[in-house]
Protein backbone atom coordinates (compact mmCIF):
# COMPACT_ATOMS: atom_id res chain seq x y z
CA UNK A 1 0.00 0.00 0.00
CA UNK A 2 3.11 2.26 0.43
CA UNK A 3 3.80 2.20 -2.90
CA UNK A 4 0.35 3.75 -3.94
CA UNK A 5 1.25 6.29 -1.52
CA UNK A 6 4.74 7.18 -3.63
CA UNK A 7 2.67 6.97 -6.68
CA UNK A 8 0.63 9.48 -5.60
CA UNK A 9 3.13 11.97 -4.56
CA UNK A 10 2.88 14.30 -7.83
CA UNK A 11 7.06 14.77 -6.29
CA UNK A 12 8.30 11.90 -7.20
CA UNK A 13 9.94 11.00 -10.48
CA UNK A 14 10.92 7.46 -10.22
CA UNK A 15 10.44 4.70 -7.84
CA UNK A 16 12.94 1.55 -7.06
CA UNK A 17 11.77 -1.63 -5.05
CA UNK A 18 14.51 -2.87 -2.63
CA UNK A 19 17.07 -0.90 -4.93
CA UNK A 20 20.28 -1.81 -2.90
CA UNK A 21 22.63 -3.50 -0.31
CA UNK A 22 23.61 -1.14 2.36
CA UNK A 23 26.24 -2.73 4.24
CA UNK A 24 26.98 -0.73 7.26
CA UNK A 25 28.15 -0.34 11.47
CA UNK A 26 25.07 -0.54 13.10
CA UNK A 27 24.94 0.97 17.07
CA UNK A 28 27.80 1.83 19.19
CA UNK A 29 29.46 -2.07 18.80
CA UNK A 30 30.22 -1.33 15.41
CA UNK A 31 28.28 -5.16 14.35
CA UNK A 32 28.45 -4.66 10.82
CA UNK A 33 25.07 -5.24 9.17
CA UNK A 34 23.75 -5.60 5.98
CA UNK A 35 19.79 -3.75 4.69
CA UNK A 36 17.93 -3.96 2.16
CA UNK A 37 15.98 -0.65 2.29
CA UNK A 38 12.22 -1.28 0.96
CA UNK A 39 12.41 1.69 -1.67
CA UNK A 40 13.95 4.89 -2.87
CA UNK A 41 12.30 7.58 -4.47
CA UNK A 42 14.02 10.21 -7.12
CA UNK A 43 11.96 13.07 -6.31
CA UNK A 44 11.73 16.43 -8.89
CA UNK A 45 12.05 19.24 -6.80
CA UNK A 46 13.04 17.63 -3.35
CA UNK A 47 15.41 15.31 -1.77
CA UNK A 48 15.34 11.92 -2.91
CA UNK A 49 14.10 9.38 -0.43
CA UNK A 50 14.59 6.49 1.01
CA UNK A 51 12.05 4.73 2.85
CA UNK A 52 11.56 1.38 4.53
CA UNK A 53 8.27 -0.46 5.53
CA UNK A 54 8.15 -1.91 8.95
CA UNK A 55 4.86 -3.00 11.34
CA UNK A 56 4.00 -0.56 14.01
CA UNK A 57 6.36 -0.95 17.22
CA UNK A 58 9.38 -1.86 15.27
CA UNK A 59 11.14 1.44 15.49
CA UNK A 60 11.27 0.85 19.65
CA UNK A 61 13.32 -1.94 19.61
CA UNK A 62 16.73 -1.85 19.87
CA UNK A 63 18.16 -3.05 17.19
CA UNK A 64 15.92 -1.49 14.37
CA UNK A 65 15.98 1.42 16.08
CA UNK A 66 20.07 1.12 16.00
CA UNK A 67 19.64 0.55 12.48
CA UNK A 68 17.04 3.18 11.46
CA UNK A 69 19.40 5.82 13.10
CA UNK A 70 22.22 4.63 11.61
CA UNK A 71 20.56 4.39 8.14
CA UNK A 72 19.08 8.00 8.68
CA UNK A 73 23.12 9.02 9.23
CA UNK A 74 24.46 7.18 5.82
CA UNK A 75 21.26 9.03 4.09
CA UNK A 76 22.04 12.72 5.43
CA UNK A 77 25.69 12.31 4.56
CA UNK A 78 24.05 11.41 0.74
CA UNK A 79 21.78 14.79 0.52
CA UNK A 80 18.84 11.79 0.97
CA UNK A 81 15.85 12.20 3.28
CA UNK A 82 15.13 8.92 5.16
CA UNK A 83 11.81 7.71 6.28
CA UNK A 84 10.06 4.53 7.92
CA UNK A 85 6.38 3.68 7.30
CA UNK A 86 4.35 1.57 9.61
CA UNK A 87 0.96 2.63 8.29
CA UNK A 88 -1.38 4.85 6.56
CA UNK A 89 -5.02 6.39 7.60
CA UNK A 90 -7.15 3.39 6.42
CA UNK A 91 -9.78 5.78 4.23
CA UNK A 92 -7.14 7.03 2.71
CA UNK A 93 -5.79 4.09 1.51
CA UNK A 94 -8.28 2.88 0.41
CA UNK A 95 -9.31 5.81 -1.54
CA UNK A 96 -5.85 5.52 -3.05
CA UNK A 97 -7.11 2.12 -4.09
CA UNK A 98 -10.08 3.06 -5.64
CA UNK A 99 -8.43 6.64 -7.76
CA UNK A 100 -5.66 4.31 -8.82
CA UNK A 101 -7.85 2.58 -11.00
CA UNK A 102 -8.79 6.38 -12.89
CA UNK A 103 -4.77 7.21 -12.67
CA UNK A 104 -3.90 6.02 -16.89
CA UNK A 105 -5.85 8.70 -18.99
CA UNK A 106 -6.02 5.42 -22.11
CA UNK A 107 -8.56 4.05 -19.73
CA UNK A 108 -10.98 6.74 -18.75
CA UNK A 109 -13.90 7.45 -21.50
CA UNK A 110 -13.57 10.94 -21.54
CA UNK A 111 -12.25 13.51 -23.87
CA UNK A 112 -10.18 16.47 -23.15
CA UNK A 113 -13.18 18.57 -23.59
CA UNK A 114 -14.83 16.48 -20.92
CA UNK A 115 -12.33 16.66 -18.38
CA UNK A 116 -11.70 20.55 -18.54
CA UNK A 117 -16.03 20.50 -17.99
CA UNK A 118 -15.80 18.16 -15.18
CA UNK A 119 -12.63 20.59 -13.49
CA UNK A 120 -14.62 23.84 -13.95
CA UNK A 121 -17.68 22.19 -12.39
CA UNK A 122 -15.80 21.15 -9.39
CA UNK A 123 -15.52 24.74 -8.35
CA UNK A 124 -19.09 25.16 -7.86
CA UNK A 125 -20.07 21.64 -7.08
CA UNK A 126 -20.03 20.77 -3.68
CA UNK A 127 -20.57 16.93 -3.86
CA UNK A 128 -19.33 14.10 -6.37
CA UNK A 129 -22.98 13.54 -6.68
CA UNK A 130 -23.27 17.61 -7.86
CA UNK A 131 -20.48 17.52 -10.33
CA UNK A 132 -21.84 13.95 -11.63
CA UNK A 133 -25.06 16.12 -11.80
CA UNK A 134 -23.56 19.20 -13.75
CA UNK A 135 -21.28 17.53 -15.53
CA UNK A 136 -23.93 15.21 -17.06
CA UNK A 137 -26.11 18.53 -17.87
CA UNK A 138 -23.58 19.74 -19.61
CA UNK A 139 -22.80 17.03 -21.97
CA UNK A 140 -20.12 14.69 -19.92
CA UNK A 141 -21.42 10.97 -20.57
CA UNK A 142 -19.22 9.63 -17.71
CA UNK A 143 -18.44 12.26 -15.05
CA UNK A 144 -17.45 10.12 -12.64
CA UNK A 145 -14.18 8.37 -14.29
CA UNK A 146 -13.51 11.78 -15.27
CA UNK A 147 -13.54 13.18 -12.25
CA UNK A 148 -11.43 10.29 -10.41
CA UNK A 149 -9.17 10.88 -13.02
CA UNK A 150 -8.78 14.27 -11.89
CA UNK A 151 -8.49 13.47 -8.20
CA UNK A 152 -6.22 11.19 -8.75
CA UNK A 153 -3.66 13.88 -10.97
CA UNK A 154 -4.26 16.39 -8.24
CA UNK A 155 -6.28 18.74 -10.71
CA UNK A 156 -9.30 18.21 -8.06
CA UNK A 157 -8.59 17.89 -4.48
CA UNK A 158 -10.53 15.92 -2.06
CA UNK A 159 -9.90 14.99 1.59
CA UNK A 160 -8.46 11.58 1.05
CA UNK A 161 -8.93 10.51 4.57
CA UNK A 162 -12.61 10.80 4.42
CA UNK A 163 -14.51 7.96 2.66
CA UNK A 164 -14.92 8.85 -1.18
CA UNK A 165 -18.62 8.77 -1.48
CA UNK A 166 -21.80 10.92 -3.81
CA UNK A 167 -21.94 13.26 -0.67
CA UNK A 168 -18.18 13.76 -0.44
Amino acid sequence: MQLLELEFDRDVEDIREQPFHLSLAVGNGGRARRHIPDFFAACRHGRDRLINVKPPGWHSKDKFRCLFEDVETLCAGKGWAYDTWSGSDRNRMLNLQWLAGYRRRDIVPATDVDLAVVAEVTQTAGTIEGVESESGAAGVQHPRPALMHLIWNQVVHVDLGRPLQPSS
